[in-house]
């Protein structure tokens, strides 16, 4: 048997008895509160006969534990992770089981305008149209925002999670595995989209006991003694919106909080004639200053000639830059890193249920993640524009008129801005 790592992550859920002499065997339950995208052959699709699968599960179950290693050096990471979850060459440690329990429900269709307006009524609908865009089918006969087939969500999947593990003195393995099933539950969750609050779980075992308990489960983590791990951590103290609501009330909160910053009346000035205002965000006029687009849309309301940023590119990417107008559509664009697609967001916007799973508080968090150096404007295959990480940060973005970052962030840091809009929202 290989030497068990040395750095070890404290628990929080006791030790189970061992089932099998020389192993420890434990089973915990979960149940998705938010719908689930994907989870099926594509990102697009579901799979109700095996929504869940061993191997997802511990692909997330790296991550999150990853997540947790704060102080460690990457060689020290990759030493811990093969010990502890194995590598392609040789298993590791532990092994992992899921049994589906209930059918989840498959919700064909739903993504369809009225679906939505059914489902979560005049004052969320916009936040999960926001949130879902991907799978977005128009009103019936009309044209779609996205191009799913809006089949590819389900929700009330329950599963039991098995673990197997060689028995050790003081379960230094256990404490591994329990601190990342917590993080998971805490910060994750299942399918596509998770990031934004969807597959969001419950788990009698991790999830708080009540609203008290969730306020101290959102603690601040313990700051990294690296500047830079090159692995996602988590990062910053969560914030959470006390309110006592149900699971996709308290999800859909901290999306439209989201939309609002990005999109609503901080990030745009107001439209007429239901037209939407122009952007206070400066990607759009920067595009305009590089290639022109509708004179209309002249001059810039957000930075100068010369002074181009996209400090949007740091809440994650790609940005789809679409223009509806005619003489604007040279400006349709992508923003992305150099030689790929995405960005993961650091951004974590989810419900974090309590109790029995019935109640959530709103939460959002973030990562700390180390931003891709090397970013591009795509406007075509053969036409790019790079730009580097110095375009999505600066003092000056947050001080220009209107600017979503004023008095929020004093080096421009959208994150940063957008965690201290949610701290004047109640957030805390």
């Amino acid at each position: 048997m290989r030497r068990l790592p040395p750095t070890l992550i404290p628990a929080t859920v006791p030790a189970p008895r061992s089932a099998k002499p020389g192993f420890v065997e434990a089973s915990y339950s979960f149940r998705t509160v938010t719908p689930v995208i994907g989870c099926g052959f594509d990102a697009k699709s579901c799979d109700i006969v095996t929504p869940i699968r061993g191997g997802t599960i511990r692909g997330l179950l790296r991550f999150w534990w990853r997540s947790l290693k704060r102080n460690s050096s990457l060689t020290e990471l990759a030493r811990e992770e093969r010990d502890l979850w194995g590598s392609t060459y040789e298993p590791g440690y532990v092994d992992v089981f899921v049994e589906t329990t209930a059918q989840p429900v498959a919700l064909d269709n739903w993504t369809y305008h009225d679906k939505l307006r059914d489902r979560f009524g005049s004052d969320y609908m916009e936040a999960a149209r926001y949130v879902l865009f991907p799978l977005q089918k128009p009103r019936r006969g009309g044209e779609g925002d996205g191009d799913g087939p809006g089949s590819g969500v389900m929700e009330n999947i329950l599963f039991t999670l098995q673990v197997r593990y060689p028995a050790m003195e003081g379960d230094p393995i256990g404490k591994n595995v329990r601190a990342a099933l917590q993080a998971w539950v805490r910060y994750g969750g299942i399918g596509a989209r998770t990031r934004r609050g969807c597959g969001a779980l419950y788990s009698e075992a991790f999830s708080p006991k009540n609203i008290t308990e969730a306020t101290s489960f959102a603690k601040e983590p313990s700051p990294s003694k690296r500047e830079d791990n090159g692995w996602p951590i988590q990062g910053t103290k969560a914030l959470l919106n006390s309110a006592e609501l149900a699971p996709e009330r308290a999800w859909l909160s901290t999306v439209r909080l989201y939309r609002e910053f990005r999109q609503g009346g901080t990030g745009r000035n107001p439209g007429s004639g239901g037209r939407p205002g122009r952007s206070r965000w400066p990607e759009a006029d920067s595009l305009r200053n590089w290639r022109g687009g509708d004179p209309n849309h002249k001059p810039s309301i957000t930075v100068a000639d010369g002074d181009e940023a996209f400090p949007r590119a740091r809440l994650g990417l790609p940005i789809l830059m679409h223009f509806k107008d005619y003489s604007d559509q040279v400006l349709n664009s992508r923003i992305k890193p150099v030689g790929g697609e995405r960005f993961a967001s650091p951004l974590i916007l989810k419900p974090l249920p309590y109790g029995d799973g019935s109640r959530a508080a709103g939460m959002v968090a973030s990562l700390a993640q180390r931003m891709p150096e090397h970013l591009e404007v795509a406007f075509s295959q053969n036409d790019r524009e790079p730009i580097s990480e110095a375009f999505t940060l600066g003092a000056d973005l947050a001080t220009y008129p209107n600017s979503p970052m004023s008095g929020r962030s004093a080096k421009g840091d959208a994150v940063e801005a957008f965690l201290a809009f949610a701290k004047a929202q109640g957030y805390k």
